[in-house]
């Protein structure tokens, strides 16, 4: 995030105090006064700043100077900078000030510019989609979704839609690309980097043949093949190391994967089955599994009828979290939800939320104080700030919602505008704050610099679940 200079006005009649030999000067930034100064005899400065105009932890510096860290500023806080002490938390921040009059503050611009660095088009001549990316540890970057297409960037397509799988070096360009599946549809929703620098990719699968093995072929009424969660292991450079076809004769799907602290894997889904590795359990539930390093299934679990896995995470404690959406929820017609579980994937508790009619989440993550950030989407017009119209509750708003270690709501804040948007991926940012990321078709309310149609959304918050900037790219 960039930096901004705060600048003092220039003395008036009433901005200059010289009673008891003290000056008062404002500091603003693009027109807001952010920060009062008084400047007293003796040749220091006590700073007050606004209150809710620097969030815990955010930089405040005198120009040229080494930055300086405020402690959290709850309210209006003073910082007195005078020769030297270090400023402990709660405590005024101290630094010599040479020349009191000529000072400029630097601190975080909260409307900070956001450019592009490169982007890329990646596919061929057919319908391609990417469904998830993250930056791996070469500073690079690896992607994975699917593709029909023969020609492009594409290689090796099986036939149907394949799994692609893509890397790209830190400017973009392409190092490496999979297809992966076999004669029928395949997908992958979720790709996560290994400790080894391979790759576990989620996805659902109806091949038999190609590179799927172990399909358990079921088929549905109509004819057509049932799906199976596939999970694929790839090594640094996208050879497959194992593959496991996961489910039974039903509609099973795995959403996604991440590598546990042991070295396994847990995996969130859907199952339809009730035979296969499901014999004996109950079908048409969010399904929970976890495997070890060798892919041999250590423990699953079904939760609920008609709820819908899209998100899963580790916790501290080994358990783990899990977001989704469910149509038999407590609020409305659906409802995002959230499941914790112990290691064993014991329930520890449940959590719905939402409003009175459709809600969904999409993402979360575990934030630092223990509890979890969730992105998702909702059109219930009970919830505050909500932009829709009630009446074209088609029209969803993002939603963004901060919880507690044990699931209590700390704040819920809907994200958007009159159009149709939604949040479909939140991470943690370095200084606190969380990046989202969806998309949206509307241009007032949160949103400006639609370009038109549909963007890509991107939405900077603050601990608080206020929002910082927003980007429009398309």
């Amino acid at each position: 995030m960039g930096k901004s200079r705060w600048t003092r006005d220039q003395p008036s009649d009433h901005g200059h105090n010289r009673t008891g030999g003290k000056k008062s000067l404002t500091f603003r930034h693009r027109g807001i006064i952010l920060a009062c100064a008084v400047l007293c005899a003796g040749a220091f400065l006590i700073l007050t700043v606004q209150a809710g105009t620097i969030a815990g932890d955010r930089e405040i510096a005198l120009h040229d100077e080494p930055p300086l860290k405020t402690p959290d500023l709850p309210g209006n806080r003073q910082h007195m900078i005078s020769p030297v002490h270090p400023g402990a938390a709660g405590e005024p921040i101290s630094r010599d000030l040479p020349a009191v009059s000529d000072a400029v503050f630097e601190g975080t611009d909260q409307n900070a510019s956001v450019s592009i660095a490169w982007q890329r088009c990646l596919g061929g001549s057919d319908d391609d989609r990417v469904k998830s990316v993250l930056q791996t540890a070469d500073g690079g970057y690896i992607l994975a979704g699917e593709t029909g297409s023969t020609d492009g960037d594409v290689s090796g397509y099986h036939g149907g839609t394949d799994v692609w799988v893509v890397k790209l070096n830190a400017t973009g360009a392409i190092e490496w690309e999979r297809c992966l599946g076999g004669s029928d549809q395949d997908a992958a929703s979720s790709i996560q980097q290994t400790d080894d620098t391979g790759y576990i990719i989620a996805a659902t699968t109806r091949s038999t043949d190609g590179d799927v093995i172990g399909h358990h072929g079921g088929t549905s009424p109509g004819g057509i093949t049932e799906r199976d969660g596939w999970v694929i292991k790839l090594n640094a450079t996208g050879a497959i190391e194992w593959q496991r076809c996961l489910g039974g004769t039903g509609d099973d799907r795995a959403e996604y994967v991440q590598q546990t602290a042991d070295g396994g894997y847990i995996i969130a889904g859907y199952a339809a089955s009730s035979d296969g590795d499901l014999t004996g359990l109950s079908s048409d539930t969010c399904w929970v599994l976890k495997i070890d390093p060798e892919r041999r299934i250590e423990w699953q679990k079904l939760f609920g009828a008609f709820m819908f896995n899209t998100c899963v995470q580790q916790t501290k404690d080994g358990g783990y979290v899990i977001c989704g959406w469910t149509a038999l929820g407590t609020h409305g017609m659906f409802d995002g939800y959230v499941l914790n579980l112990t290691a064993a994937g014991a329930a520890r508790w449940q959590r719905d939320i939402g409003g009175i009619r459709r809600d969904y989440a999409h993402s979360i993550r575990k934030t630092g104080d223990g509890g979890y950030i969730l992105a998702g989407s909702t059109t219930s017009e009970d919830l505050e700030g909500y932009h829709g119209d009630p009446e074209l509750d088609s029209l969803p708003d993002g939603m963004a919602v901060k919880l507690s270690a044990v699931g209590a709501v700390d704040w819920l804040r809907c994200l958007g505008g009159s159009g149709d948007d939604g949040c479909s991926s939140v991470e943690l940012t370095d200084e606190g704050g969380y990046i989202l990321a969806g998309s949206t078709a509307s241009d007032d309310g949160d949103v400006s610099g639609n370009h038109g149609g549909y963007d890509i959304w991107m939405v900077k918050m603050d601990a608080g679940g206020g929002i910082e900037w927003q980007r429009c790219l398309g």
